[in-house]
């Protein structure tokens, strides 16, 4: 069943990733199953980040769900509806986040918004299911390209062990 029209459906994710082959740590520090592929995990280029130890990277995903309708007014006489005039707009809109942290030092926080909508019609239209496929795809596409060109600064804040200049306000 899908969610409630306008509420947001959250998934929250904060792993310590370890090095290939591993099991996954939640954030409490329990064990937990590998990441199935169907997460988001970072580019292949980073993975010298991620597996380092101490390294943190805390992933959440947020899907927000939209619908417009025609007035019926408008489409009950209207001859084109029934030729395939739209009736309305399904949406979705995604917002990601990714924060990576070693301690409390922040190496890099990312973020990303997209939204997805198409048309419906008597005869056609999309499904929230396959909107929330691209939007996500989308998102994580967008959050894979920033963190792949951020990747020799997350490299070298990894290998400093001084904690990042902050750039003065004055």
């Amino acid at each position: 069943m899908a969610p409630p029209l306008g509420s947001p459906q959250e998934n929250a994710l904060a792993l310590t990733v370890p090095p290939a082959g591993a099991s996954a740590k939640a954030a409490d520090g329990v064990d937990a199953a590998p990441v199935p592929p169907s997460q988001w995990q970072p580019p292949a280029a980073l993975a010298a980040v991620v597996g380092a130890p101490g390294v943190e990277v805390s992933y959440r995903e947020e899907m927000t769900h939209d619908h417009y309708t025609v007035p019926m007014w408008q489409t009950a006489f209207d001859p084109r509806v029934y030729m395939g005039k739209p009736l309305g707009r399904y949406g979705v809109t995604a917002f990601a986040t990714v924060s990576i942290t070693r301690g409390d030092q922040v190496l890099g926080d990312y973020t990303a918004k997209v939204h997805v909508e198409r048309n419906y019609g008597m005869y056609y239209g999309p499904t929230y299911m396959q909107l929330e496929r691209e939007a996500r795809s989308e998102v994580r596409k967008r959050l894979d390209d920033e963190l792949l060109r951020d990747r020799t600064k997350l490299l070298g804040a990894l290998n400093s062990s001084a904690p990042p200049q902050l750039p003065d306000t004055e």
